[in-house]
């Protein structure tokens, strides 16, 4: 036996005598939940359509999201940034989702005290008749959790957070990759075994993105990231994968001393917030399968030395510098002496072309100092790099949003022709 590839058998002397092995140990299963579980062959026609066991959670933009309610034995992974308001939204959805009488309602915290928690439930509750089938869990260790809720009737469980929480099985650190992935299939089992609507808190990195390995996001049913706006007044809950509904679809709330409050008409509050500025030009993006109405501001100004400076906050700067090109060359107006400055009001940030035209008509409108501008004035439309403007999807979902919020002048890009909508004035390129 030797430690390393010898061409010689140190003992006999013999040349090619040695035969490499590996010593594989073999790994030890992460979960005890599986064991004794069988395999079986079951026919389509005799399984039941989850659809029709769906519940609430108590906020209405939410089912939305997840595609008509909570599936029994679904799997929701939430990710958010640090004091976004991830525990509160599922502490609202503890108390308020209407799960079948006498099944309990858990949250097992890793983070916070078991008083911190009761203080946030009884600050949000205002059903007494709901909070009384909560229970709270503190604890880091998953396979007490879950040896405790075996014999217990849950309804929905709240996970609070992934992170934080370890597995006995596991030789590493809480947080680690190897350590979250055990942690998650145990979670999963769990909930797939016992039918247990669960809703999983994850960190996020720098980037923005759920941490830990991608193996989490392709195990539970349901991805969602909870978002703010710049103002911090508007929360966001996007989904990015749902395997019981549609995928794309935004609910939007607001922070409030009693919990979230859902916002069923998200372009009112908007068009509240931006005060009808007169040097502004409004747009329409669609946010996943949402109309959103979108407020664009423009500066141009003499540039006083040097390069003229080019500030984007809410667009790409580079399609910025694209749009200021085609507007020199087709409109003949001259800013390379002019710095320009481009802002989407309260924080938006906008990857639909849609708002092209908006940019341009914003831009020309400072460096020719038009100030009254035309009220209830909406412009949708693509610049492409010839000065043509071109259709944008979804028009007619753009074009009736804007005119039931009073628009009554929309100005869009292409020739075609749009049902029962009025007042619209289509232009075919820059001039």
């Amino acid at each position: 036996m030797a430690p390393r590839w010898e061409g010689r058998c140190p003992s006999c002397s013999s040349w090619g005598t040695l035969e490499e092995k590996y010593n594989v140990t073999k790994a030890k299963s992460s979960s005890k939940l599986s064991k004794g579980n069988s395999a079986a062959l079951v026919g389509v026609l005799e399984l039941e359509q989850t659809s029709e066991g769906r519940f609430s959670t108590g906020l209405s933009e939410l089912d939305l999201v997840l595609g008509g309610g909570i599936v029994p034995g679904s799997l929701v992974l939430l990710g958010g940034e640090p004091g976004i308001g991830k525990s509160t939204l599922l502490t609202q959805v503890l108390l308020q989702t209407d799960t079948r009488k006498g099944l309990k309602r858990v949250y097992v915290t890793g983070e916070e005290t078991s008083n911190q928690v009761a203080t946030r439930l009884q600050r949000i509750s205002s059903k007494d008749e709901n909070a009384k089938d909560c229970f709270i869990i503190q604890s880091n260790n998953i396979d007490e959790v879950l040896a405790l809720l075996q014999t217990e009737k849950v309804g929905i469980l709240m996970i609070d957070s992934l992170q934080t929480i370890s597995s006995e099985d596991g030789m590493y650190s809480p947080g680690g990759a190897a350590q979250v992935r055990d942690v998650a299939l145990k979670i999963s089992e769990f909930a797939k075994s016992r039918n247990v609507a669960t809703f999983i808190v994850g960190h996020v990195t720098k980037d923005g993105i759920i941490a830990g390995p991608k193996y989490i996001e392709h195990m539970v049913d349901v991805v969602m990231y909870f978002e703010a706006d710049v103002t911090d007044s508007l929360r966001a809950v996007r989904c990015t994968k749902n395997r019981y509904g549609e995928v794309g679809q935004v609910a939007c709330f607001a922070m409030t001393q009693a919990g979230l409050e859902t916002i069923p008409s998200l372009n009112e509050r908007l068009l509240e917030i931006y005060g009808g500025e007169r040097n502004a030009v409004y747009s329409v993006l669609m946010d996943g399968r949402k109309p959103v109405v979108v407020e664009i501001e423009a500066l141009v100004s003499k540039a006083n030395a040097g390069l003229p400076r080019r500030l984007a906050s809410g667009i790409m700067v580079d399609r910025l510098y694209m749009l200021i090109g085609i507007i020199e060359k087709y409109l003949k107006v001259r800013l390379s002496s002019y710095d320009v400055f481009v802002n989407v009001t309260s924080g938006f940030k906008v990857k639909d072309n849609s708002v092209d035209l908006a940019v341009c008509n914003a831009i020309v409108d400072s460096y020719r100092r038009v100030e009254n501008r035309q009220k209830n004035l909406m412009m949708i439309g693509e610049v492409g790099l010839s000065g043509n403007v071109k259709t944008v999807p979804r028009m007619t979902e753009r074009i009736n949003e804007a005119r039931r919020l009073g628009f009554d002048r929309i100005v869009v890009g292409g020739k075609a022709k749009y049902k029962n909508v009025t007042n619209i004035a289509s232009i075919i390129g820059l001039k």
